[in-house]
Formats: C-alpha cells, sequence, structure tokens
C-alpha cells in the first residue's frame, strides 16, 4: 500500500474587507483610499492576502426590500474585517449608525476591527463635537491624522495588524489540519495491518512516515 504523507496546499486567498464610513463631504478622500487599497493590493499579491473596500457608492441604488437603503449598508458591516470611520467637519446621521452598528457586530463576533480617524477640520460642525463627546464617555479615543497621506498611513497600519492576525489564524488552521490528517493516516494504516502498526501506540505523530517505511511498531523509548 502506497501512502503518501501529508502535504496540505496551503495557499488560499484570503479577502480582508474594508468598510470606510465617512459623511459625504469627504467623497474624494475616500476615492483616494481606493486608490491606496489597490497599490496595497499589489504588494500583498504573493502573500494570498487582498483588500476588499466597501463603500456606499458601490451598491446598487434599486430600492431594496426592506425599503432603506441604509439598512444594505449596514448589512456590508456583517462581512467587514475592518471598519474605518473616517470624520472631518461633521458627523451624519448614517456614519453615526454605521458606527454603533459596528461596535454591536464586534461585541458579538468579534469583528469588525473599528477605528474612528479624524481628520483636521475647516468648518467644524456640532455634530462633530457630539460624537467626539460620545467616544469620550466611551474612552474610546479616535486616531488623529493630519492630512489625506497620514489618514492612509494609519489605515495602511490597522490594515496590517488585521492581515498579520489573519496569518497567525491560517498558521494554526494548517497545523491542525496537517496534524488531523496524521493521526487519520495512522488510523488506516493500523487497521489495514494490525500486525505492523500499534493503533494505541504512544508515539509522535511526526514518525509516522518513518514508521510506515520500515513496516514496524515504534520503537520503545
Amino acid at each position: 500500500m502506497d501512502i503518501v504523507i501529508g502535504h496540505i496546499d496551503q495557499r488560499n486567498n484570503h479577502k480582508i474587507r474594508l468598510f470606510v464610513a465617512s459623511s459625504y463631504e469627504i467623497k474624494t478622500i475616500r476615492e483616494q483610499i481606493l486608490l491606496c487599497v489597490a497599490a496595497k493590493n499589489k504588494t500583498l499579491e504573493p502573500q494570498d492576502v487582498q483588500i476588499e473596500t466597501d463603500l456606499w457608492e458601490f451598491e446598487s441604488g434599486v430600492v431594496p426590500a426592506s425599503g432603506r437603503s441604509q439598512n444594505d449598508y449596514n448589512a456590508l458591516l456583517g462581512k467587514a474585517d475592518m471598519a474605518a470611520i473616517v470624520l472631518k467637519n461633521k458627523v451624519g446621521q448614517y456614519t453615526a449608525e454605521e458606527f454603533e452598528k459596528a461596535l454591536e457586530r464586534f461585541k458579538t463576533i468579534g469583528k469588525p476591527k473599528t477605528v474612528v480617524f479624524t481628520l483636521p477640520p475647516d468648518n467644524a460642525e456640532e455634530s462633530l463635537e457630539e460624537f467626539r463627546s460620545l467616544l469620550r464617555n466611551m474612552e474610546c479615543f479616535p486616531v488623529e491624522t493630519t492630512n489625506v497621506d497620514n489618514l492612509w498611513n494609519k489605515i495602511d497600519m490597522e490594515l496590517d495588524r488585521v492581515i498579520n492576525a489573519l496569518k497567525e489564524t491560517r498558521v494554526r488552521n494548517i497545523i491542525i489540519k496537517n496534524e488531523d490528517y496524521k493521526k487519520e493516516i495512522y488510523r488506516r494504516l493500523a487497521n489495514d495491518n494490525p500486525e505492523a502498526y500499534e493503533p494505541k501506540a504512544d508515539m509522535k505523530l511526526n514518525n509516522i512516515a518513518v514508521l510506515h517505511q520500515n513496516h514496524g511498531k515504534p520503537s520503545a523509548p
């Protein structure tokens, strides 16, 4: 019986979903974020990781079954790995709602990682201070940025943290899959040839290939 001891394909393209929430006033800044994400994706190709950005502009203008388009935008938060809340002069009703929904989702399933980024205001409205006050009461501190480039650098740093956490999870899953695979191979060998293999032998999993090659029981320590 020929047995190939474990190769599990470790390549598996993963997508990081980034949800960007902001008022319409900084639409051009969101567009710049998209360009930065596209450039970052090129550097991530060898790592089999890509960032997918969700913006309300990408969603269909067709009236949804719920009758409220914002419900569809909120639903995207359920799929997001990170939510970037970007503020400048004001905090619109829907941006505040998206922040609230993101936090609720995080408490339930541990994501999206939600970060509030602020740009220097040039005509601050009352809603901005009200939102800042809310954050202070929550002991949640926004990430202050000085300009668009600085904003992207801060978003990029947070994305890297999300990606690194994904890589760690991927490695753990691969280890588990490989260990389970080895256990299954040893179980089959033992069942097929009880004289040569001890199903209950106390052995290290990485000795399975040697055990099969020798067609014998594991040596006593």
